[in-house]
């Protein structure tokens, strides 16, 4: 099977929840496997300071983002930059893990940095789908793929065939 134009070439995906042991790291794990097997060799990167699940899949071959202060318990948020210069440096399909320890440092940087319409902006198309919902518009209203065409809900795109 080769790549489909039709899947987004340019997609980051974020498997985020600040609960361990939910099945984070093997949803990532299986979204860098599907689009491995259609040819599009996804960028892996595991963002858990503690336990590093996605980088022990040899396969997929995962880098790790150091996050802790050296001597320290603590999570350097800027150490959040690297991640997005890869992300709007880099061609080609993103799956970034993010561990329960990471959760809140990560969360509060791509809100405080509004990193997801920089992301958008730069033509990479965020998932998962719920950050394409523009403010104050339905659940949904106004998706924007990255292709820039406004897609239908589903519901709807059954109703116009």
């Amino acid at each position: 099977m080769t790549l489909n134009s039709s899947i987004a070439p340019c997609a980051a995906h974020f498997t985020l929840q600040g609960k361990g042991g939910v099945g984070k790291s093997l949803v990532a794990s299986i979204i860098a496997q599907y689009f491995k097997s259609i040819g599009a060799a996804p960028t892996c990167i595991d963002t858990d300071p503690v336990n590093q699940t996605l980088v022990n899949y040899k396969a997929l071959n995962a880098s790790h983002l150091p996050l802790m202060v050296e001597n320290s318990s603590r999570v350097d948020e800027r150490k959040f930059d690297g991640l997005m210069e890869q992300l709007l440096s880099k061609d080609g399909v993103f799956v970034v893990d993010n561990g329960s320890a990471s959760f809140i440092p990560l969360s509060n940087y791509l809100v405080e940095n509004d990193a997801l319409r920089v992301l958008r902006d730069a033509g990479r198309c965020v998932h998962p789908r719920d950050h394409y919902r523009r403010p104050g518009a339905s659940r949904n209203a106004g998706r924007v793929p990255c292709n820039g065409r406004r897609q239908l809900a589903p519901k709807h795109r059954r109703m116009a065939q």
